[in-house]
C-alpha cells in the first residue's frame, strides 16, 4: 500500500473518532431563570445551538424601541456575533410583546472547538431606547457541552 494511501486511510480514521457534543445554556443572572424582568421590561429567552427565542414586553406606558441591528452576542473567547430578528418587529407599544428568534447562532458540535465552549459566559447584549434614553440589558449565559 502506497504511503499517500496510507495516510488518507489515518486521516479518515482520525476524522471519523472525533466527538459529537451538544450543548445546554444556563442564564447566569440572578435566579438562573430563563425570565429576566425589572421596572422597564420583562424578557424571557430560550437559548439553543441553533437560535436565541427571546421575547420583550414593554412594562412601561411609552414606545420601546429595540436598536435589532445593534444586537450582540459576546462568545467568552474575544470574538462576537451580530444577531438578527428572524422578521422584522418594529417598535413595541406600552403593555406589549414581541417575540422573535435571534439568528444566525451557531455552534461548532464536533471535537476541540465544541468541547472549548465548556463552562464558557456569553453576553447577549440587546439596546434599547425607552424613555427617550438609551441603554443596553445585557443577559448572561454559561455554556455546558456534553458528548453525545
Amino acid at each position: 500500500m502506497g504511503s499517500v494511501h496510507r495516510l488518507f486511510l489515518v486521516v479518515v480514521g482520525v476524522a471519523g473518532c472525533a466527538t459529537h457534543y451538544r450543548y445546554q445554556f444556563q442564564l447566569a443572572d440572578p435566579g438562573n431563570t430563563e425570565t429576566f424582568e425589572d421596572a422597564l421590561v420583562k424578557a424571557h429567552l430560550v437559548v439553543d445551538a441553533d437560535a436565541i427565542r427571546f421575547e420583550l414586553t414593554n412594562k412601561t406606558g411609552e414606545i420601546l424601541q429595540v436598536e435589532w441591528n445593534k444586537v450582540r452576542l459576546a462568545r467568552g473567547d474575544g470574538t462576537t456575533t451580530a444577531l438578527h430578528p428572524d422578521h422584522d418587529l418594529g417598535w413595541i407599544t406600552p403593555g406589549a410583546s414581541a417575540t422573535t428568534e435571534l439568528v444566525p447562532l451557531a455552534f461548532p458540535h464536533v471535537g476541540d472547538a465544541a468541547a472549548a465552549y465548556q463552562n464558557r459566559t456569553l453576553d447577549l447584549a440587546v439596546p434599547v431606547i425607552i424613555k427617550r434614553e438609551s441603554s443596553t440589558y445585557h443577559f448572561h449565559f454559561i455554556v455546558h457541552v456534553k458528548p453525545e
